[in-house]
């Protein structure tokens, strides 16, 4: 082969190899994308987000200073990334959402992680409202969710800061606003907060919706209280007695279109409870189920409640 032509097809391939090299360290260094356009910064696609639009993460993301402000009505995906707050942010949160009207969503499991000291991983302010759907929060000693003036509705997700002064401030409104902030709970876990009883308030407040309640548990030092739907007391509608004083008792479960396709149905009767898991996969949308439960002795005043997994 001529040795010209051999050097040219050298150096053409080692131009490939160099901009392909190029490209992919290029899209590592990437933060986040809107509709395929990526963007170095988190902050960058929130400034250059329109109304409607989705900010992706790419990658794990470090916030400084006074954090992001957003002030369109936008959502977020952090499809598995996490966001940190560092040093600087006193009085701030990771997130700033601003502007009478303006809605922001939080979408996708990550985490939004702040380790700067007294501020808050979401602050509220001008009439604002958040979204959250899921992911994992995590305030310094400020707190986790702070509303200066705005609405809050949380579906989902995880929620826990450090303490400060024995108080863990999960979720907490401007004193001189209270009235005008609202915090409407359907989901989610708190850590040593229970929303149904949040004593960050005086006098404390029920923030859990109608038709919700919460379930705690310990775990190790800390309480969990987990919101869930209230399906309300469900008792025995028919019961039978055999010549082995075994009592059955017959219960009717319904599933709403959003539920899960498993449930946990927890009797108490006679100083006894116990656990049946519901496989209610065979119901499509809406429907219910019956199923019975034995219980030795035939006692009586039985009922229970049900428990969406």
């Amino acid at each position: 082969m001529n040795i010209k032509k051999l050097l040219s097809l050298l150096l053409s391939a080692a131009m490939i190899s160099a901009a392909s090299a190029v490209t992919v360290f290029a899209d590592e260094t990437y933060e986040a994308e809107i509709g395929g356009t990526q963007y170095p910064t988190l902050a960058d696609a929130v400034s250059n987000a329109d109304t409607g639009d989705t900010v992706k993460l790419l990658n794990d993301v470090s916030v400084t200073g006074k954090g992001i402000d957003v002030v369109k009505s936008i959502t977020f995906d952090f499809a598995g990334k996490n966001v940190t707050g560092t040093a600087g942010m006193a009085g701030y949160g990771a997130f700033n959402i601003y502007g009478e009207g303006v809605t922001v969503t939080f979408n996708g499991e990550g985490s939004v992680i702040d380790t700067s000291g007294l501020n808050y991983t979401f602050y509220i302010g001008d009439n604002a409202s958040i979204i959250i759907n899921s992911g994992k929060y995590h305030g310094s000693t400020g707190g986790c969710i702070f509303a200066q003036l705005g609405d809050v509705a949380i579906n989902g997700g995880t929620f826990s800061c450090n303490a400060y002064r024995g108080n863990c401030f999960v979720l907490n409104k401007l004193d001189t606003n209270k009235e005008s902030c609202n915090f409407v709970v359907k989901g989610g876990t708190f850590i040593n907060l229970d929303p149904s009883a949040n004593n960050n308030e005086n006098p404390a407040e029920n923030q859990v919706a109608d038709g919700y309640k919460v379930v705690s548990e310990t775990i190790g030092s800390d309480t969990y209280y987990t919101v869930v739907k209230d399906l309300g007391e469900a008792v025995a509608f028919t019961s039978e007695e055999d010549t082995s004083t075994t009592a059955g008792y017959f219960f009717n479960v319904t599933k709403a279109v959003d539920e899960k396709t498993t449930a946990v149905a927890t009797f108490s009767a006679d100083n006894k409870t116990l656990e049946k898991t519901l496989d209610l996969s065979s119901i499509d949308g809406e429907g219910s189920i019956a199923f019975s439960i034995l219980l030795v002795g035939a006692p009586e005043g039985v009922t229970g409640n049900i428990l969406y997994k």
